[in-house]
């Protein structure tokens, strides 16, 4: 079966190479015809039925009973790894350790605040380790009534840590405060803490901004002698503002010595490499690049287990990818990057998948088993159950150091693989409508599949006609992050939102700021609902019905829009352009293209756009004159392309719209002599008058072009 749904729905995800993983995928499918596919799975499902039959007749008439048989192909050589903190898993840590012990059960009584003890340090220093072999320490254990993890990373929620730590310290599920806001939960917290001495720890924290951390620290503010808050972090700012006029702990690398310790018990059986020298002078030289970096070891230590091959080291040493450590702007460690590249096809398909997770998710095993089995992801090899492959690949990436267990008993992803950020759809040509499954996931209610998608490009669906319209969302919208919304030839297409808002002022889309349209013939509404605060550029081009409901699309109500791009207007009625109130007057930038029709300029229509800067007229062959009310004094930048009546009505001086633009040439400024020299190129002499010469000469490059393709430039600021 699996052999039948390969061949039926081929996709092909990109996210990876041997430099840096790319933050895109791209869906396509080729079409096919149902009926060709039809025929020929039936004869396999029927010869798949009878073997089945025959196999459990057999079965009977041989006596076999059933038994539980696990024969994966990892079972003889794989290294199930664990990341439950123990001292004998952590080397070079002992003096931090007590360090933070005995700051946690110091005796403070100077205050009655909870003190806060920051560990600072880079990524994959071992931050979360050490707070982790503290937190579990049987000392602290003993000393604190309550305690509680909670892992903070991007957005600092003070919603999400507050109800997360009043869960821990009340033991109580995880829905049991869902519907208390932040006030609530507070009040709550502090009557559920009252008396008692508490230890919490944030982990991951990224937070910079004082007022968030204040508002978090007031369910704190009652008695809390000798309770304490670790804050993971690595930046020192904000180390400073969770505990002004405190001295961080400051976590640096590791000796080479104890990392060679460190990859010895994970690499070698016996933990100890001298019996084989070979690997032995490579794995020191693979020490030295990890620069004192637990993480780093631990990672690479996954790669060269699977890996037993002094050749195979000798390339991981010699690797490019090690370049990457003195790219300031990267902060994803190589050894990270190798581990992924190494990995197999079945696992990269696997771990990919987990980009869809937010930022420091936490899943459990269980869960993502589930969704990977969903997705047809798991290989299952003969004779081995779902889950028991899906418990390998699962167990695999975490030997590879890929997924990190939290002491929650959850697991989140390292920083390996940026969150999805584009997405490109195409091809599917037998899909008309995009459903729920797209925005939320059907195994887990709290993953928003695609929260980090910036950029979404849907194109070649001849067949899709709509979105799903049964998803209900808030002021997050469906795609909280994305920026960039590109539809092209989507020739059956009717509506372009998804979804149903809880009110009309909430948008799916609320941080978008370029909307694409084109070729979408059958489009009828126009972002007709929500307001679109950030969007800032629309292009609209051979979508016929849109345009010839344009009087509905609203477009005032799009306060940042400054561009507006409208194109291949065959509409016979349309005659004059643009109507009154059609566009906002925060447009910096008009394009109109391919106006058929169009004869007339609404000059009363474009004196109310009083931010206008350029405006393009191109290709409107029947367009006979400038307005009358001339152009917007605002105006820097016109062109006018492949407009036959217009070349001879705006020739300099003696054309008869001269003076409806010429005062523009008028906004005079002075240029450099490397414009000069430019402007001079740029116009040709045999065409320029003496006047023009002059104007050029004299460094003020305002300027009209006219070519022999009857090309009207005119610019203020010479950006043409």
């Amino acid at each position: 079966m699996i052999e039948i749904c390969e061949e039926c729905l081929p996709t092909d995800v990109e996210c990876e190479s041997l430099g840096r993983p790319r933050k895109v995928m791209r869906l396509t499918l080729p079409a096919f015809s149902k009926t060709a596919c039809e025929k020929e799975i039936e004869p396999k499902i029927q010869e798949i039925i009878d073997t089945l039959k025959l196999l459990l007749e057999q079965k009977t008439h041989l006596g076999l009973e059933e038994t539980s048989v696990h024969n994966g192909p990892y079972n003889s050589q794989r290294l199930l790894a664990t990341s439950i903190v123990e001292g004998s898993d952590v080397y070079g840590r002992e003096d931090d350790k007590e360090k933070i012990i005995d700051l946690l059960l110091s005796n403070d009584d100077s205050s009655n605040k909870i003190r806060v003890i920051p560990i600072v340090g880079m990524g994959g220093i071992g931050k979360t380790t050490l707070a982790g072999l503290v937190y579990n320490n049987d000392r602290v254990r003993k000393s604190f009534d309550v305690k509680a993890w909670v892992t903070v990373s991007l957005n600092f929620d003070a919603l999400r840590i507050t109800k997360t730590i009043l869960q821990n310290v009340e033991k109580s599920d995880s829905q049991a405060h869902d519907n208390k806001d932040l006030n609530q939960l507070q009040e709550a917290l502090k009557k559920a803490l009252k008396g008692r001495k508490f230890f919490f720890v944030l982990d991951d924290v990224w937070n910079k901004k004082y007022n968030l951390w204040h508002e978090f620290m007031r369910a704190f503010d009652t008695e809390a002698r000798g309770s304490k808050l670790i804050v993971t972090t690595r930046d020192e700012n904000i180390a400073s503002m969770v505990a002004p006029n405190v001295r961080p702990h400051q976590l640096g690398a590791i000796s080479d010595e104890e990392c060679r310790k460190l990859l010895a018990k994970h690499v070698f059986c016996n933990g100890s490499s001298s019996a084989y020298p070979n690997m032995e002078v490579i794995s020191r030289k693979i020490v030295e690049r990890c620069k004192g970096l637990p993480l780093a070891v631990i990672s690479l230590a996954g790669l060269l287990r699977a890996q037993p091959n002094p050749k195979e080291w000798e390339r991981i040493l010699h690797a490019d990818i090690w370049e990457m450590q003195n790219n300031d702007d990267v902060e994803i460690l190589p050894s990270l990057w190798l581990s992924y590249h190494y990995l197999p096809p079945h696992l990269k398909r696997c771990f990919a998948y987990c980009s869809l997770f937010p930022h420091d998710y936490e899943f459990s095993k269980k869960e993502l088993i589930l969704l990977w089995r969903a997705e047809n992801l798991l290989a299952i090899q003969k004779g081995q159950r779902p889950k028991e492959t899906g418990e390998d690949y699962f167990n695999d990436l975490v030997a590879r150091s890929l997924f990190r267990r939290t002491p929650g008993l959850t697991y989140v992803m390292h920083d390996l693989l940026p969150s999805l950020e584009e997405l490109y759809i195409s091809g599917f040509d037998e899909l008309e409508r995009i459903g729920d499954e797209f925005f939320s996931s059907s195994t887990s209610s709290t993953i928003v599949p695609f929260r980090s998608l910036k950029k979404l490009v849907i194109q070649f669906m001849r067949s899709w006609k709509e979105w799903s319209r049964t998803t209900a969302y808030g002021e997050a919208g469906v795609l909280p992050s994305l920026t960039c919304f590109y539809i092209w030839n989507c020739e059956q297409l009717v509506s372009l939102l998804p979804g149903e808002p809880q009110q009309q002022t909430h948008t799916p889309f609320p941080s978008l700021e370029t909307l694409f349209v084109e070729t979408c013939p059958m489009l009828e509404t126009f972002l007709e609902w929500g307001s679109f605060s950030r969007l800032q550029s629309i292009h609209i081009q051979f979508c016929g019905k849109l345009f010839a409901l344009r009087r509905n699309w609203d477009l005032r109500r799009f306060t940042s829009l400054t561009s507006l791009e409208l194109g291949d207007c065959y509409d016979s009625l349309v005659g004059s352009f643009p109507e009154e109130g059609l566009l906002p007057t925060t447009l910096t930038s008009l394009t109109i293209t391919d106006f058929e029709y169009i004869e007339l300029l609404n000059g009363k229509s474009l004196q109310q756009l009083t931010s206008l800067e350029r405006l393009s007229i191109v290709r409107c062959e029947k367009l006979r004159s400038l307005p009358e009310e001339r152009l917007p004094p605002s105006l820097s930048f016109l062109r006018i392309h492949n407009c036959p009546f217009l070349e001879g009505r705006c020739q300099r001086e003696n054309g008869e719209d001269w003076h409806k633009i010429d005062h523009i040439s008028r906004r005079q400024r002075d240029g450099t002599s490397k414009k000069r020299k430019a402007a001079e190129k740029a116009v040709p002499k045999a065409r320029m008058s003496d006047e023009d010469r002059n104007l050029v000469r004299g460094a003020k490059i305002n300027y009209i072009y006219v070519d022999g393709v009857m090309e009207i430039i005119w610019c203020s600021d010479f950006v043409c």
